[in-house]
């Protein structure tokens, strides 16, 4: 059975959807990973002065904020769709 293209456009939104969550995801596993990395050597620098009296902060690198900025949005998946169905059209 063909599909009409309605359809089409349908599946198309659906394979941009999940190809820019893919790309929001492993983004967010590498600012994941760079916080452990920082984490780390927060950790060593406090072993390290554990004598000392200056007191060291964390900063995370993971923070709501730039979660927000990777979420794609309504548009960014519109614009991927958009690409694919170029891709499909051979333009």
């Amino acid at each position: 059975m063909n599909k009409n293209a309605y359809e089409i456009r349908l599946e198309l939104l659906s394979l941009a959807h999940g190809d820019m969550t893919n790309r929001f995801y492993e983004k967010l596993n590498l600012l994941k990973e760079a916080d452990g990395r920082s984490y780390d050597s927060y950790l060593r620098a406090v072993e390290k002065d554990a004598h000392d009296t200056v007191r060291l902060a964390f900063a995370a690198e993971c923070t709501p904020e730039k979660i927000d900025a990777l979420l794609p949005s309504s548009a960014d998946i519109i614009a991927r769709a958009e690409e694919l169905y170029r891709f499909i059209e051979g333009k």
